[in-house]
């Protein structure tokens, strides 16, 4: 036999099902402190049956079941399932393969498993009892339990060798023998005393068993002369009886026919006023109609005028947003009016900048002038030096004319160059505002649609939020009703399961149930005798909690009672239980029960109500609840009991079932069975509604829970897609604004660039002018110093001139210039100020179309409700046509119905006055009758006092009027009814009065016999059976003696042969474990000496055992002094022993390899490894060479939510 698979699911930190599969050889588990390695032990000691808490690490069932984390939610039930391979017939069943499982509950309820099959606790251990595997055995060693098998006492210490002895199934057949044999000997004790009682007694029954055989011969005659005489009596007294009622049917005859007169005339009475009522009630109801009627109308007219005065105010704001739209038109069409003329004079004034900004020939002028006028006052200035030089100065001339060529050709390429550079950043910066401009466009209309999504997007994140709140809170919810239905079915199924029904006080009650089909846990017999029973009152009550000894106590007897449907049906089960002696019982007919009124109180301290308004029971069984419990009152304490009984209200009864009767008796007691039982079935009542209830609360929650999922869900979809589509367009955005910067960025370099452009080519420009001047006047200079050397004189007046004309010139065309810089400077004021009046402008055009837009909404909308109130109006106006014509025909038909009333109501006046008359009628025939009735009953109590003489004397008339002997149920008959031990009372013929007999005589007969008895004295009328059954019972008694005797001697012989199976199995095993012991120690040491030794008796006889262990080099004198380690050693060598001399199955070891080094731990693998072809290891180590020599390795970790994690590793899947 081996372990192959171990299931856990709610098991300590287990909460999830998790599964460990095992194979031969050794299976380690590994993991960190505080993962649950341990519980994996524990769990298999558990489903054994382990109900030590404190060796699984536990106080109560509860700590077995997983209590939740901050995460995950506490579970209901812990349940662990171990699957034996069975194949070699270890455990004595007849399946290869064995399943055990044990289940926990929080209410504290086991349940325990075989193959699926419900068992006891008892069941399971006795079955690995008997297979030798238990939860106590030394196969299963948790933490720290290796080194206590050093720490046991001796005594305590030879449980281990019994177990390895396979004796402790023999120690407790041992314990069983020695109970019995006490037993025993107790009961043949008590036989002893009996039967020293018996034999007096014996002597004596036998001299009153003569006296009474005499005592019934006379008894026999004394009824004979009783019974001619009672005949004569019984006949006198039937006639009278039969004529006072013949007399009696005459009278009640009359009384009928008036009875049924008067029912009659009742019966048209209350047609009558049954008629009146419901005429009444119509006229009611008609005018009632006719005021809801009138009420609509008056509603109707008030809603019509409300509605005609919101027409009125609708007409008006409509007319009022008309004029409005008409004033914003002519606004708009002034707007645009004014908008063509200022963009006419935006573009007259670009073409009055443009042409004001090109240069002219006034700027070429002033430029020439200048340059001349320069070059004329040098030449004045010069002309003078020059004249005495004009030869030297020729051919420097001639250098400067093509120098200044030269450099003129220069300037002109370098103005060119800057022109065209000019021109393509003019175009560039054209472009970039034209770029600038779309972009910001695009960047002012996209931050709106922005704002919005982030917007949407916080909406939506608070609505997932609180989607995900109420999901939580759902879910939460659906877990707490689930938990109560689970706790409520474990509940029901409990109540269901455990059959307690109401104990029965008489045989008799059990007889009728039976009779009725009604025996809990029996079918009903198809040939049922009592067709209408209804059950026990008991039974057909719901007893509120903390009521039941106080309900139990005040139904006493009747709570037992029999419930029937009809009196014939009680008239049946009276004759069972009479005819055929079963017993006594009280039945109630559930239809001729009287109801009675229950007593009204007020609400007073310490007062919980009235006994039959407190219970619960279906409507057809209030009158007899009401009956039964209606007087009584249910108090809180005896204080409060005791002034309630003395107001003469009823019986009291108090929580604690002391019942105070009005009479002065006081009763208390009662049965747990009884209260258990009615507990019970207010569980099996209330607990299936409670049930439904939570169920539909389930339901309800689920709805709602899914529900709340599906917003989830719904808003988790709109946040995935708003959240990617916000993000795309925050990019967007920021890509726009990136850009924006960079384009701004650009406009200082392009403005310094084109201010640099402008500045060059004013520089270029005029040293291009100088350079021509220059060119100029050298060529003059040339000329004038080749050609005109003469005329120097000439030329000096005519510069002197032209200088003058010059200036003159130039300060004209320098004003002129002044005057544009002037007007260029007004043209641009004037065009910025057209501009910002173009802005307010258009934010005025926006502001009239806007206002236009929500006026012609307003306006449609006015004129939608307006057209909504015509049509309403018009059908409420047509509605009150409607009800003001239903209002007339209402008022018409009242008239008609009140004259009928009239005609009812004088008709029960009429029948009032007949009934009057008959009831008198009816009085004057009563009277007769209770006469007549008078003088039946002075015959029928005549005949009953002479019905009971007959019963005191032993006879009763049968029905044909003779006088037989009585035959009653449970009592004796008088002992003179039977003559002799074998007479019976049908030997005594039927006696009628009066037949050939004489009276006087016959009294005389009977005086003498009774004289006769009386001279016998006292006599026992059970001598002769009480005689035969104590000699019965004596012979029987001696019986028994002989037979104890024999089985004290059996028993006896079998405890000596226990003691001697014990003593030689014990022996033969402490002498194998010490020599395994032995050789373990010395391979564990390397040496040194271990030795098991028996200590002395104790006061039973049985030695103890002791452990000597001397480690090599050292000298100890006790266990105590050995080390950590060294202990661990000697305890493992001990284990190792007993599973060497008596291999377990399966064995689970719990970190024992904690406290050896390396060289200690390759030796405990060393001999584990051996022993593992015999045994199953199931071993929790943090050690890596343990895990070095496992098959199969499992890792357990804790997870985020408090709960364990495996994970399996099997080494031969694992590649080399």
């Amino acid at each position: 036999m081996y372990l192959k698979r171990l299931d856990l699911h709610g098991f300590k930190s287990f909460a999830s099902p998790t599964s460990f599969e095992f194979a031969g050889g050794v299976t380690c588990i590994a993991g960190p402190n505080g993962a649950g390695k341990t519980n994996v032990a524990e769990a298999i000691r558990w489903v054994l049956g382990e109900q030590a808490t404190r060796v699984v690490r536990a106080r109560k069932t509860e700590d077995f079941i997983f209590s939740g984390s901050s995460t995950r939610s506490a579970m209901g039930m812990a349940e662990v399932r171990i699957t034996l391979d069975n194949a070699d017939g270890w455990l004595p069943l007849e399946f290869e393969e064995v399943v055990v499982s044990r289940r926990a509950f929080r209410s504290g309820d086991n349940e325990y498993y075989i193959n699926d099959s419900r068992v006891r606790l008892k069941d399971i251990t006795q079955l690995f009892l008997k297979a030798q595997v238990g939860q106590n055995s030394y196969a299963f060693m948790g933490q720290g339990l290796v080194e206590q098998v050093l720490t046991l006492r001796p005594e305590e210490r030879r449980g281990l060798i019994e177990e390895a002895a396979e004796v402790r199934l023999h120690r407790e057949k041992l314990d069983e023998s020695r109970n019995r044999l006490r037993a025993t000997q107790e009961n043949l004790d008590r036989v002893q005393l009996i039967v020293n009682e018996i034999e007096p007694r014996l002597r004596q029954l036998e001299r009153q068993a003569d006296r009474a055989s005499a005592h019934a011969r006379l008894s026999g005659e004394l009824a004979q002369a009783l019974q001619s005489l009672f005949g004569q009596q019984w006949q006198e007294a039937q006639e009278a009886l039969v004529a006072a009622r013949a007399a009696c049917d005459q009278r009640q005859e009359e009384f009928d026919r008036n009875k049924q007169d008067i029912e009659a005339r009742d019966e048209g009475l209350a047609s009558l006023t049954t008629a009146i009522a419901e005429r009444r009630r119509d006229i009611e109801a008609r005018e009632e109609a006719y005021r809801n009627v009138e009420d609509y109308r008056r509603d109707l007219r008030r809603r019509i005028g409300i509605d005609e005065e919101r027409v009125t105010l609708l007409t008006a704001r409509g007319e009022e947003l008309v004029g409005e739209i008409a004033t914003l038109t002519t606004e708009q069409e002034e707007l645009a009016e004014l908008t063509t003329a200022q963009e006419e004079r935006a573009r007259t004034l670009d073409e009055e900048l443009a042409a004001a900004r090109s240069p002219d020939a006034d700027s070429k002028a002033l430029e020439e002038h200048e340059q001349r006028l320069g070059e004329t006052s040098r030449a004045l200035a010069e002309i003078d030096s020059r004249i005495a030089e004009i030869a030297s100065s020729q051919a420097e001339a001639d250098a400067n004319v093509s120098a200044h060529g030269g450099q003129r050709e220069r300037l002109a390429t370098d103005l060119a160059s800057l022109e065209e550079e000019r021109k393509e950043q003019i175009a560039l910066l054209k472009t970039w505002a034209q770029e600038f401009a779309l972009r910001q466009e695009r960047r002012t209309e996209r931050a709106p649609i922005v704002q919005r999504a982030v917007q949407e997007l916080n909406e939506n994140e608070a609505l997932l939020e609180q989607a995900t709140d109420d999901t939580r809170l759902r879910e939460e919810k659906v877990r707490t009703i689930a938990t109560d239905i689970t706790s409520l079915e474990v509940r029901l199924e409990a109540a269901e399961a455990t059959e307690i029904e109401l104990p029965l006080p008489d045989a008799g009650i059990r007889a009728l149930l039976a009779a009725g089909g009604r025996v809990p846990g029996e079918e009903p017999d198809a040939d049922t005798r009592i067709h209408g029973l209804i059950g026990l009152i008991g039974e057909l009550l719901r007893v509120p909690e903390g009521l039941e000894r106080a309900i139990e106590s005040a139904l006493a007897e009747s709570l037992h009672a029999v419930v029937v449907e009809t009196q014939e049906d009680a008239l049946a089960a009276t004759e069972l239980l009479t005819s055929e002696d079963l017993g006594r019982a009280v039945i109630f007919p559930l239809a001729d029960i009287r109801a009675g009124h229950p007593i009204n109180l007020m609400e007073e301290r310490g007062v919980l109500g009235v006994a039959s308004e407190l219970v619960r029971c279906e409507a057809r069984y209030r009158p007899l609840v009401d009956t039964l419990l209606g007087r009584t009152i249910v108090a809180e304490n005896l204080g409060v009991a005791k002034m309630l009984l003395r107001r003469g209200l009823g019986s009291v009864v108090t929580l604690d079932g002391i019942l105070l009767h009005p009479s002065g008796s006081i009763a208390a007691g009662g049965a747990k069975a009884v209260r258990r039982a009615i507990v019970r079935h207010r569980q099996v009542g209330e607990l299936p509604a409670q049930l439904r209830e939570l169920r539909a609360s389930q339901e309800e929650a689920t709805a709602e829970l899914e529900e709340a999922a599906n917003r989830r869900q719904e808003a988790q979809r709109d946040h995935d897609q708003l959240a990617p589509d916000l993000a795309r367009m925050q990019r967007e955005l920021r890509a726009m604004e990136d850009s924006l910067r960079q384009h701004q960025a650009r406009l200082p370099a392009t403005a310094a660039t084109l201010t640099g452009l402008r500045r060059r080519l004013l520089e270029v420009r005029q040293a291009l002018a100088e350079s021509e001047a220059a060119e100029a006047a050298a060529r003059e200079n040339v000329t004038a110093a080749t050609a005109q050397a003469q005329e120097l004189a000439g030329v000096r007046q005519q510069l002197v001139n032209d200088r003058e004309e010059q200036t003159a010139t130039r300060e004209g065309l320098v004003k002129r210039t002044a005057t544009r810089t002037t007007r260029i400077a007004t043209l641009e004021t004037e065009q910025e100020s057209l501009g910002r009046q173009r802005t307010m402008q258009a934010a005025a055009v926006s502001r009239v179309q806007e206002g236009l837009g929500r006026r012609g909404d307003l306006a449609g909308e006015a004129q939608k409700q307006l057209a909504d109130l015509h049509r309403r109006v018009e059908a409420a106006r047509r509605e009150l046509a409607e009800k003001s014509t239903e209002a007339e025909s209402a008022r018409e038909e009242l008239a008609p119905a009140q004259h009928s009333l009239e005609q009812l109501e004088s008709r029960q006046r009429a029948l009032t006055e007949e009934l009057a008359a008959g009831r008198s009628h009816a009085l004057s025939a009563e009277r007769a009758l209770l006469d007549a009735q008078a003088s039946v009953n002075r015959r029928a109590e005549e005949q009953d006092a002479l019905r009971e003489r007959l019963t005191e004397e032993g006879f009763q008339p049968s029905d044909e009027g003779d006088i037989v002997p009585a035959v009653q149920g449970g009592d004796h008959p008088p002992a003179w009814l039977t003559s002799e031990p074998s007479a019976t009372n049908g030997e005594l013929p039927p006696m009628r009065g009066g037949a050939e007999a004489d009276p006087v005589a016959l009294k005389e007969r009977v005086l003498e016999l009774r004289g006769d008895i009386r001279k016998l004295g006292p006599v026992n009328e059970q001598a002769e059976e009480d005689f035969s059954e104590s000699r019965e019972r004596y012979d029987y008694l001696t019986a028994q003696m002989a037979d104890l005797q024999g089985a004290e001697a059996s028993l006896q012989e079998a405890i000596d042969e226990l003691e001697r199976i014990i003593k030689e199995r014990f022996s033969a095993t402490f002498k194998k474990v010490s020599a395994e012991f032995k050789r373990y120690f010395e391979t564990f040491f390397r040496g040194g000496h271990g030795e098991l030794v028996l200590t002395a008796p104790d006061e039973r006889g049985l030695p103890g055992v002791d452990v000597i262990a001397q480690p090599p080099r050292k000298r100890v004198k006790t266990i105590n002094m050995l080390s950590g380690g060294e202990r661990s050693l000697t305890a493992l060598a001990l284990l190792f022993a007993l599973l060497e001399t008596h291999p377990s199955p399966i064995c689970v070891l719990d970190e024992v390899d904690a406290a050896l080094d390396e060289a200690n731990v390759d030796r405990f693998t060393g001999a584990l490894k051996d022993l593992a072809q015999r045994t199953q290891f199931i071993i929790i180590t943090h050690n890596r060479r343990t895990l070095e020599i496992a098959n199969t390795i499992y890792g357990i970790s804790m997870g985020g939510d408090s709960t364990s994690a495996v994970l399996s590793l099997k080494l031969g899947d694992v590649p080399a």
